[in-house]
C-alpha cells in the first residue's frame, strides 16, 4: 500500500514541477513584455529630453565647465585665476575683476579685509602686476603675487594666493610665503590660502 503511496505522491510531485516550470517561463515572459512596452513608451519622452538638454547646452552650455579640464595641476587654474585679475588680460574687462575680487576681500570683516578696504581709493588696480610662480628666498614658489602700487605714494600693497585643489601643505609654507610679501612691504601684505 505505502508503494502504490509513494507513487502517487511522485507523480504529482513531479507534475507540480512540470507546471511549475510552465508558470515560471509564462510569468517570466509576461514581465518582459510589460518592461518592454514600459521602456518602449518611455522612448519619445527620452528623445525630446536628449533633444532639449541638447539645444540647452548649445545656447547656455549647462554640462560645460572649463576647470573640468585641469584635473591634477594647480598651475593651470592659477594661470586662468590669474588671467581674470590681470588688468590687462586677455578677457578684455581691463581691472573689472579684480576690482570684484578686492571688493569682496574687503567684506569679510576681519582685521586684514578693514586695512585693504581702507587703503582701496588709495591704490591703482588699473596699473597692478600680477605675478605667477613668485619666487621666494627659500626657492619656493607663491602661485599668484598681486603688486598694487599706490596712486601717490612710493609703495605697493601685496596680495599673495595659494591655491590648493588637490596638493598637501608643506610645512611652514603659508607663513615663509607671508613673510616674503612682508618684507617687501611690512604695512601692506596678505596672504590667501584657498
Amino acid at each position: 500500500m505505502n508503494s502504490v503511496h509513494d507513487e502517487e505522491h511522485k507523480t504529482q510531485l513531479r507534475d507540480f514541477f512540470r507546471n511549475l516550470g510552465g508558470e515560471v517561463d509564462h510569468s517570466i515572459n509576461v514581465y518582459k513584455a510589460e518592461l518592454t512596452n514600459f521602456f518602449a513608451s518611455l522612448s519619445p519622452a527620452v528623445a525630446i529630453a536628449t533633444r532639449a538638454q541638447a539645444e540647452l547646452d548649445r545656447i547656455a552650455a549647462t554640462r560645460f565647465s572649463v576647470f573640468g579640464y585641469f584635473r591634477e595641476r594647480e598651475t593651470d587654474l592659477s594661470r586662468i585665476f590669474a588671467d581674470l585679475l590681470n588688468p590687462s588680460g586677455s578677457h578684455g574687462q581691463g581691472d573689472g575683476f579684480l576690482r570684484l575680487f578686492v571688493a569682496e576681500l574687503t567684506r569679510q570683516g576681519n582685521e586684514w579685509s578693514n586695512k585693504l578696504g581702507g587703503v582701496l581709493p588709495n591704490v591703482s588696480l588699473d596699473r597692478c602686476n600680477i605675478h605667477l610662480e613668485f619666487w621666494t628666498e627659500k626657492e619656493r614658489r607663491i602661485d599668484i603675487v598681486l603688486e598694487i602700487p599706490y596712486e601717490e605714494k612710493d609703495d605697493v600693497f601685496w596680495i599673495g594666493i595659494e591655491n590648493k585643489p588637490w596638493a598637501g601643505d608643506q610645512e611652514g609654507q603659508i607663513s615663509h610665503y607671508l613673510d616674503t610679501l612682508l618684507k617687501k612691504s611690512p604695512e601692506n601684505a596678505l596672504m590667501l590660502y584657498f
